[in-house]
């Protein structure tokens, strides 16, 4: 993640391109990953190559799409990658990327907060800032059984 010397990092950083936004992203993700390890919201066992590739893969499939109510992806929280992961400390289950993909562009069930509106899908949740476009968190959720009585 770190330039192999000094001199290389004095180029990255002067020339203030891409190579120098994508290592301030990896030093940002780093710190986050690190802290959450800590506070058990985070395995160990997922390691930092595969939270960079998670982050990646969260980009790719979910930024840019736009929820049945009009509020387009711009963007994702840390929390939003270690709620894709769930925690074995802390009992949460994961949710797919997929998963959360078919609510985001499925989901018809909304609750809007001041900031922030929580979309429920068939087996998670997830809550997106309206004003941003940027998303928060996803948590899983058990399908609600209608009892035949119900019906």
């Amino acid at each position: 993640m770190v330039p192999a010397s000094f001199s290389e990092f004095s180029t990255i950083k002067n020339s203030g391109g891409v190579d120098w936004e994508e290592l301030k992203h990896k030093y940002a993700l780093k710190s986050h990953y690190d802290l959450a390890i800590n506070k058990g919201d985070l395995s160990p066992l997922v390691g930092f190559s595969l939270y960079i590739k998670m982050d990646t893969a969260i980009k790719e499939k979910l930024h840019g799409l736009t929820t049945t109510n009009g509020i387009t992806v711009t963007g994702h929280s840390y929390h939003f990658i270690d709620r894709i992961f769930g925690s074995i400390e802390q009992k949460r289950s994961g949710v797919s990327v997929e998963s959360a993909r078919r609510t985001i562009l499925d989901g018809k069930d909304f609750k809007k907060f001041e900031k922030s509106t929580k979309i429920n899908g068939k087996d998670n949740t997830v809550s997106i800032n309206h004003i941003t476009g940027n998303l928060i968190q996803v948590n899983p959720r058990k399908e609600v059984k209608v009892n035949v009585g119900d019906k």
